[in-house]
């Protein structure tokens, strides 16, 4: 325990403390993301995993602008040539901050691959993200 005296005027004003001190680690990417190059109307799939503690939160851009997921996935359901770029992701927590990048390419077309019939997939609004998380608990 610590002990901390105050003095106001001529009385001493003592006051006992304890003082937990929680170790940290700066986050460190123990899987970074990828590149990625997928045909247009197909998922594409950005995902890293990251250890830390306190446990980072995740932070997402594409081409510099913030990206509403805090997750360490980021899907991209049914991609269009407008998802293409450039990808961070960054972890940051009390004792730091780390940040890693990856390259997506939506290509026009089929590239020579054989689509399936509309009727045999279920249809995905361009650009639309969901939020997938793989990493353990780190209690």
């Amino acid at each position: 325990p610590y002990c901390c005296e105050g003095r106001k005027k001529s009385t001493l004003l003592p006051a006992d403390a304890r003082l937990t001190v929680q170790p940290s680690v700066q986050p460190l990417f123990t899987r970074k993301l990828e590149d990625v190059d997928i045909v247009e109307g197909r998922t594409a799939v950005l995902e890293c995993q990251v250890a830390g503690l306190p446990y980072p939160s995740i932070t997402w851009f594409h081409n510099g602008s913030r990206i509403d997921n805090n997750e360490c996935s980021l899907v991209v359901l049914g991609a269009a040539e407008p998802d293409s770029g450039v990808y961070t992701c960054t972890a940051k927590n009390l004792a730091g901050e780390v940040s890693c990048k990856a390259e997506l390419v939506v290509r026009a077309g089929t590239g020579g691959l054989l689509l399936p019939e509309a009727g045999d997939r279920e249809e995905q609004p361009a650009g639309l993200c969901r939020q997938v998380c793989p990493w353990e608990d780190q209690g």
